[in-house]
């Protein structure tokens, strides 16, 4: 009987027990990226055997492919053992596959048809992959035993065969795509070829404006916004004239806007790189053009036009109509220019009229800094390099107690500047006010003409515990004015703001109190719902808002991540604009225990949610809390329901004289608090014959 069986590497069936696996040998020789050198190649088989009897071979499609071009350059039929073919491409991978039949007289045995065989047990774990210029990686595989054989098509990358991983590295002069073709054999199995591509972007880097100016007069600072398809960004710059600061990067780090600051006049070139795997790939660059930029040296202000005239004269001690301390100062170090055109003047004696700009120039580049005129007699309009250096010692022209300090060489840990004497409008402030202050603990800035803020006036006051800045005429605040001041516990800000930054703390998260923070900022309308975000450990919140008598609505989740909270007294007094409360504000401050006047004279209010204060079991006291609050017409029966521990409701509900429904009978639920005025004028209210004497 004449059985035809075909050979399989796979298990063995019926009652066949062993058949032998043939080879498939190409005898040629390879490059290191198993490419055939040669125009001609050998393929040679080995015949099986069948339970060790030998069977005649018949080679069904019998293939050789040319892998680079993916072509099939050979494909027939073959009994014979060897064959030999010719008119190959050299420096090209081939890859050769055949299926095998056996003939053979096989007595006593079923017919087998066994399935394909099996492919050399090698796999990798991806078949795609994006690697930028420069940058590495490694690609684990799995294999059993296999010999491998890399090649790529363009080179565009570097591959070494580790144990269990490939490393690839990405050339960095070139990009495209890749491929990557892994050719594993094992006696016994079909050859496996796996091809990975690698697809190797252009890495960019882009920084819009590709130029800037910056005129000391006009200007304070340029942002420039950079972007690249590296991993980051870093920069340098070719001189001192100009100082650059990161001022904020995207959530992946691939566009970054940076500050530019100008120091001195003059130009410089910002270069920005595009960084893989921590080295240069491209750059790109921005020209910086400055122009009118006061350095430490000079000092600049305008005679106020109500002066006739201001006489400066040296003053050690003695009394003059202006002074300047110019102790230990040569004044033959200084220039001074009026109207922009140099005099013989000196600064210990300087005539000017009404309006006249004078300008007071370092002549020797070696000399720190100079003082400052008291400010009794001079209307300074602009102030361009370091603060005025102020005398502490003796009464002044106006008879303030205190003007400010010497902040270029003040050592303490207070730096005060604060109620301006007559005739002076400041109205903005140096940058670097403070840049020598690095030790100051406690700074306080008050001054009622001050209009801006710049950015970065605390930049350098990384040691502050209590930061207080007020001025009536501030009309915007920098949203990353408080960014570097992050061991700051206590601040207050006052001013003629609309609106707040919503990230103003997020960089201060040692922030315990808000202690009247923006009390009578009478122009704030809104408050971002994350302004408080960031400060987890706050527990005092008293007056935070008191009298901002623009407010009309507070975010529900104000309040969201201030669990440690134990204070909202006097928080929204006054606050007259306010027409609601979200039920939810105080949700998550479990350990509040007073709300004493929280929303005492709020007179646009006119509901009070029933569950306002339904977390808030801990809280003790809420005297005044909703006193002349006079456009309440209801107060939830349950308000207080969940509030077991209050002791005193004192003058809680006073003057609302609105109030038409019956109250709630806190005389029954808390029959022993401190009841005094609680409802005392409510004489509108439904059930005010059955409130008891001790309440009203």
């Amino acid at each position: 009987m004449s059985y035809t069986v075909k050979y399989d590497a796979g298990e063995i069936q019926d009652n066949i027990t062993t058949i032998d696996k043939p080879t498939l040998q190409i005898d040629s020789p390879r490059n290191s990226k198993g490419e055939i050198t040669a125009t001609e190649i050998d393929l040679t088989f080995a015949d099986p055997a069948v339970d060790g009897e030998s069977a005649t071979l018949i080679k069904n499609n019998l293939k050789l492919a040319n892998l680079n071009r993916g072509a099939i350059v050979l494909d027939q039929d073959t009994t014979e053992n060897s064959i030999t073919v010719d008119n190959l491409e050299s420096s090209t991978a081939y890859q050769a596959t055949l299926t095998q039949y056996a003939e053979e007289q096989i007595e006593a045995y079923s017919k087998v048809d066994f399935s394909t065989a099996q492919e050399a047990p090698f796999s990798i774990s991806t078949n795609t992959i994006t690697l930028k210029q420069g940058a590495s990686v490694e690609i684990p595989f799995t294999n059993d035993g296999c010999s491998l054989t890399t090649f790529t098509d363009y080179n565009l990358i570097n591959v070494v065969q580790n144990s269990n991983t490939f490393g690839l590295t990405a050339v960095t002069d070139d990009m495209g795509s890749d491929h990557l073709t892994i050719v594993a054999t094992k006696n016994g199995f079909m050859p496996k070829t796996v091809q990975m591509t690698v697809i190797v972007p252009d890495v960019t880097i882009e920084c819009s404006p590709l130029a800037i100016s910056i005129d000391g007069d006009v200007d304070e600072y340029k942002d420039v916004v950079v972007t690249t398809n590296g991993d980051s960004i870093s920069y340098s710059i070719n001189n001192d004239n100009c100082s650059v600061e990161l001022l904020s990067t995207s959530q992946d780090g691939l566009t970054a806007t940076y500050r530019v600051t100008g120091e001195s006049d003059g130009g410089s070139v910002i270069t920005f790189n595009a960084l893989v795997d921590g080295n240069v790939v491209e750059s790109c660059t921005c020209g910086v053009t400055l122009s009118n930029i006061v350095n430490e040296q000079v000092l600049a202000f305008t005679v106020g036009a109500n002066i006739s005239n201001v006489n400066m004269f040296y003053y050690e001690g003695g009394k003059g109509q202006a002074r300047l301390n110019l102790t230990g100062f040569n004044v033959n170090d200084y220039d001074v220019y009026i109207n922009n055109v140099k005099t013989s003047q000196k600064i210990n004696s300087l005539t000017a009229n009404a309006n006249d700009k004078i300008v007071i120039r370092a002549s020797n580049e070696n000399v720190r800094c100079f003082p400052f005129p008291m400010l009794g007699y001079v209307y300074c309009s602009s102030i361009d390099a370091p603060f005025p250096k102020f005398s502490t010692s003796g009464p002044n022209a106006s008879g303030d107690s205190k003007i400010g300090t010497e902040f270029e060489n003040y050592s303490g840990v207070d730096v005060s500047l604060f109620r301006p004497v007559n005739n002076c409008s400041i109205t903005t402030l140096p940058r670097k006010l403070f840049k020598n202050n690095a030790q100051a603990t406690n700074i306080e800035v008050s001054l009622n003409s001050l209009i801006t803020i710049p950015n970065d006036l605390f930049r350098y006051n990384t040691n502050a515990k209590t930061i207080s800045l007020g001025g009536s005429s501030i009309t915007e605040l920098p949203q990353d004015l408080f960014r570097y001041n992050t061991e700051v516990t206590t601040f207050t800000v006052r001013g003629d703001f609309t609106t707040l930054p919503q990230d103003l703390f997020r960089y201060n998260t040692e922030v315990t109190t808000f202690y009247y923070c923006f009390n009578h900022c009478s122009s704030l309308t809104s408050i971002p719902q994350d302004l408080f975000k960031y400060n987890t450990k706050v527990t005092n919140f008293r007056g935070c808002f008191y009298s901002c008598t623009s407010l009309t609505s507070i975010p529900e989740n104000l309040f969201k991540y201030n669990t440690d909270v134990t204070s909202f007294m006097d928080c929204f007094y006054n606050c007259t604009s306010l027409t609601s409360i979200p039920q939810d504000l105080f949700k998550y401050n479990t350990n509040v225990t007073t709300f004493e006047a929280c929303f005492r004279q709020c007179t646009s209010i006119t509901l009070i949610p029933e569950d306002l204060f339904k977390y808030n079991t801990d809280a003790t006291n809420f005297s005044y809390c909703f006193y002349y609050s006079s456009n309440i017409t209801t107060i939830p029966q349950n308000l207080f329901k969940y509030n077991t521990k209050i002791t005193t409701l004192f003058d809680c509900f006073s003057k609302c004289t609105n109030v038409t429904s019956a109250v709630p009978e806190l005389w029954v639920s808390h029959p022993d608090v401190d009841s005094r005025h609680c409802f005392e004028g409510c004489t509108s209210a439904s059930n005010y014959a059955d409130i008891p004497s001790g309440w009203k």
